[in-house]
């Protein structure tokens, strides 16, 4: 029982320490013509702002598409990057994140 304890605590105070971290990064990154052949990524950003202002300012042709990426992880085989959000100049779904629409 006492052993149980410990651990629940361990982990509680571990969960604690972890779930304060608020800081997110953000990267942007455009799409030439919209192609996923022709992604650039930017900078990393401390803040959604600059992220989007960032992504913003890379739309030339009426075809480029941009997004901004929150907290990021790598995926399993080097794959496509897992994140938290992704917030994009146009919705792919109906429930989607756009430039126009999120709040942070």
């Amino acid at each position: 029982m006492k052993k149980t304890l410990i651990l629940f605590l361990s982990f509680s105070v571990a969960g604690l320490v972890t779930g304060c971290n608020t800081e997110s990064i953000w990267q942007g990154v455009y799409y030439e013509y919209g192609i996923e052949e022709n992604e650039e990524y930017g900078p990393v950003f401390d803040n959604y702002n600059a992220c989007k202002k960032w992504a913003l300012s890379q739309l030339v042709d009426s075809d480029d598409d941009a997004h901004c990426l929150k907290n990021c992880h790598d995926s399993v085989q080097g794959g496509t990057p897992v994140c938290e959000e992704v917030v994009r100049t146009w919705a792919p779904f109906p429930h989607s994140y756009t430039f126009d629409n999120y709040k942070e």
